[in-house]
């Protein structure tokens, strides 16, 4: 007799529990009431300070760890059974790996199992790709990782499906962070650099500008010199139709305005260069 989905999800809801008491070490009634005012939604402050008789006094650090652990071990559960689904349905899923697969601890470790099986998705970059058209920062930026004769740490974010990692293990030491969190530090490349307090003497950036913007204040306020590489659309490409400026602090012999263009001065400035640039990361 098969296992219902209603008893699985069960056994998994039982599963976390377990992990988190022993975690934590609390007891198991502590956990329940905890995690029930949680779904709830009643706030981690208010849980330590108003439900003290439900959780059995837990603190406000005890609380938070516990939360976090909550969310963590959920979205686990949770692409394990995206990934058993996904293999499932490609006819590749044999009893060895779905035990590793429901065995693994971390969301990275489930990724890596899940990394030959992944259905290869066709989008207009991977098109372009395979044209040989793909981002050329990116090209830029692993090309000037061969060929600076210097010690070199990369820093690559993503939404969350990785591209490009790989080529750039043979030139140093790389660091990964992803919106999801299923590989790597989970947020931005930002998040990857203090997580692992990451150190350098230059920066180089490329990416969407709101990044580049965070990533230039960092290196001013670490005092780091930094190099961005711009990326906007261009039409004339030789500097004429001025529809790929940025601001700069400087003047622009071309048009005496406070602007570069991108496909002529550029597309790598340093920070000091650039004037404002969009805030939202």
């Amino acid at each position: 007799m098969g296992v219902t989905k209603a008893g699985k999800r069960k056994q998994v809801y039982m599963d976390i529990l377990k992990t988190l008491q022993e975690e934590l070490n609390i007891g198991r009634s502590q956990v329940e009431a905890a995690v029930k005012l949680i779904d709830e939604g009643n706030t981690i402050p208010f849980i330590a300070r108003y439900r003290k008789e439900a959780t059995g006094a837990l603190n406000d650090e005890v609380l938070r760890n516990l939360d976090e652990r909550l969310r963590y071990l959920r979205n686990l559960e949770e692409k394990k059974e995206q990934v058993l689904t996904s293999i499932r349905e490609q006819e590749k899923l044999t009893p060895e790996l779905e035990r590793q697969i429901l065995e693994a601890a971390t969301l990275v470790a489930v990724e890596d199992l899940y990394r030959p099986y992944r259905p290869k998705r066709r989008t207009r970059a991977t098109i372009a790709q395979e044209k040989g058209l793909g981002p050329l920062a990116d090209v830029i930026m692993l090309q000037m990782a061969k060929e600076l004769n210097c010690e070199k740490t990369a820093v690559l974010g993503y939404r969350d499906q990785l591209f490009l990692n790989h080529e750039f293990e043979p030139y140093g030491k790389v660091y990964v962070a992803t919106e999801d969190g299923s590989a790597g530090t989970r947020g931005n490349v930002l998040d990857a650099v203090r997580e692992n307090g990451l150190l350098a003497d230059v920066i180089l950036a490329c990416g969407p500008t709101p990044m580049l913007r965070a990533v230039k204040e960092y290196g001013m306020k670490q005092k780091i010199e930094t190099f961005l590489s711009m990326e906007e659309k261009m039409a004339c490409g030789v500097g004429a139709c001025l529809a790929c400026v940025c601001q700069t602090k400087e003047v622009d012999h071309h048009s005496n305005v406070h602007n570069r263009r991108i496909c002529k001065d550029g597309p790598v400035f340093r920070f000091d260069q650039l004037d404002e640039l969009p805030d939202e990361y």
